[in-house]
């Protein structure tokens, strides 16, 4: 994707990855059966596509619009996750959730282990989202369907 990615979301990746976290929220494993880089090129064509034409995009979005990395997807209702790179050098990464049912951003600014803090730990999860799921499931859970 032409960036480093960050560690916190690396770590998260190789653990948890190819799970479902909330029952909804999808997140690849590099070495998963869909392939990751492929997922994040896909995602971030889709997003672009989607979203491209939103009169309010965030400022914090709009400086790193074509470097917005897709990190999860949400199967509930096709949110995406994505990691937005810092914009100036040592900044920090950011997450944003893009709302796909009705067109709005939700931005983050914190990696993405303590973006999933905010509805694990905290309770607070992003607006249309259920609530009423696992924490954590494997992709090859049977209950996972």
């Amino acid at each position: 994707m032409g960036t480093s990615l960050p560690d916190d979301y690396k770590e998260l990746a190789e653990k948890y990855g190819d799970g479902v976290i909330g029952g909804h929220l999808f997140i690849p494993h590099p070495a998963g059966p869909d392939p990751l880089l492929e997922f994040m090129k896909e995602g971030r064509e889709i997003f672009h596509e989607a979203f491209g034409e939103h009169d309010e995009i965030p400022v914090r979005l709009a400086a790193v619009w074509d470097r917005v990395v897709p990190w999860a997807q949400h199967d509930w209702n096709g949110d995406m996750c994505l990691l937005l790179p810092p914009v100036e050098s040592g900044g920090g990464w950011a997450v944003v959730v893009a709302f796909r049912q009705c067109p709005d951003f939700l931005v983050f600014e914190g990696g993405v282990v303590d973006f999933l803090a905010e509805p694990l730990v905290k309770g607070m999860w992003p607006r249309g989202w259920p609530t009423n799921r696992p924490a954590w499931l494997s992709s090859d859970d049977p209950s996972f369907a």
